[in-house]
């Protein structure tokens, strides 16, 4: 019962490994993520408006 277990534990942690080296590979080869962050237009209007506020220093999400 102890070397199947044994074996089943060293199988799903090879696997772990695997699925994560492969999904930072796909992650930062393929391109379906590309279109996720877009520079904005009119950056100085954005920080202005930052500066207005009063605004801590940190990363702003708009429209989120």
């Amino acid at each position: 019962m102890g070397l199947q277990l044994t074996t089943v534990l060293i199988a799903a942690g090879a696997g772990a490994v695997v699925l994560f080296i492969w999904s930072g590979i796909a992650w930062m080869a393929l391109p379906h993520h590309k279109g996720d962050f877009h520079p904005l237009a009119d950056r100085s209007d954005i920080e202005a408006a930052l500066a207005a506020a009063n605004a801590n220093p940190g990363m702003y999400c708009i429209p989120h």
